[in-house]
């Protein structure tokens, strides 16, 4: 598979975003599973983002309860963006919703199905098996 440009610089960037982020607790409403994804929008497609405000983990959680779910948070974000729902496989940069054993996250897609997920500290590179991808919106 040859990588272009874009992929290459894409993937830098987001080496630089997790080695920032390396053993830094989360700070929620500002670098989470759900902002941190937002503000990769906001930086690589110049496009900003109006996030719920919440500052506690409990807060979050209410408001994705309220919604229905974190992809009910996410829809209308992800619509206002502009960003176009994928149903192929994510690229690098593109950005999505997982189902994981902690329930539904957030994160980046990098190369070959991995995942970045802004975790209670640090990052974590998970990989993704299709059947755990719940959405993902090309960036």
């Amino acid at each position: 598979m040859t990588v272009s440009v874009e992929q290459r610089e894409r993937g830098e960037r987001l080496r630089a975003i997790a080695d920032a982020l390396k053993g830094k607790p989360v700070e929620w409403g500002v670098d989470d599973c759900s902002t941190l994804p937002a503000q990769w929008v906001a930086e690589v497609a110049g496009r900003e983002f109006d996030w719920p405000f919440y500052d506690t983990e409990e807060e979050a959680a209410r408001i994705i309860a309220e919604a229905g779910g974190l992809v009910e948070v996410w829809k209308p974000i992800t619509r206002k963006l502009g960003l176009v729902e994928r149903h192929d496989t994510p690229e690098i940069g593109d950005i999505g919703i997982i189902d994981t054993s902690l329930g539904h996250v957030g994160g980046i897609w990098l190369h070959g199905q991995t995942f970045i997920w802004r975790a209670e500290e640090g990052v974590r590179i998970l990989g993704v098996r299709s059947h755990r991808i719940v959405k993902s919106w090309q960036v």
